[in-house]
């Protein structure tokens, strides 16, 4: 990297490593970042990190966190909508991926950023139903997208919401 890139990079703002008192987003809702006199990271209604620290951990804190919540809300939520779609999905991973906030292998394991965590609802869901169906279909035939359909009826509503999430969130710098 070149030394204009390097200041470029540097003017860049993490927003994970924010003062407390900023927002973060978790399922469409932004939460506030406040400090805890405790020793543990944790999310009650708020990202709680130890007021002791320093930004890179906090950014760290609020990935842990991130994670935690994206495992345990993926979790419950392809197990619904496999049982809607009806297929078994052979694992779940939550990862750190930046742009692709999804995918199903071939083996039928489902990964998942745990970026995906901070969209809406309704988003997360059509994403979640979204790999699911690859388990089913392996391309997007028009079999794929009605039966989407018939589980979402409104999911280019979604689509579209998703894409314009994907671009707010990168112009505010969460894929870091």
């Amino acid at each position: 990297m070149s030394k204009k890139q390097d200041k470029a990079k540097a003017l860049i703002k993490n927003p994970l490593s924010e003062k407390f008192g900023s927002r973060l987003p978790y399922r469409g809702v932004y939460y506030i970042l406040g400090g805890d006199g405790g020793r543990k990271s944790f999310f009650d209604n708020a990202f709680c990190v130890p007021v002791t620290y320093s930004s890179e951990q906090i950014t760290s804190a609020c990935i842990r966190i991130y994670r935690e919540l994206a495992r345990r809300d993926l979790t419950a939520k392809v197990q619904e909508y496999a049982a809607k779609v009806g297929v078994n999905p052979t694992g779940l991973k939550i990862n750190g991926a930046k742009t692709c906030l999804s995918s199903c292998s071939a083996k039928n394991n489902l990964s998942f950023s745990w970026r995906l965590i901070m969209m809406d609802d309704d988003v997360i869901d059509y994403v979640v139903v979204y790999e699911l169906m690859h388990i089913l279909e392996d391309k997007h035939s028009p079999k794929f997208w009605e039966i989407i359909e018939d589980i979402l009826p409104e999911y280019k509503i979604r689509q579209a919401k998703l894409k314009e999430l994907k671009d707010k969130f990168a112009k505010e710098n969460w894929y870091i």
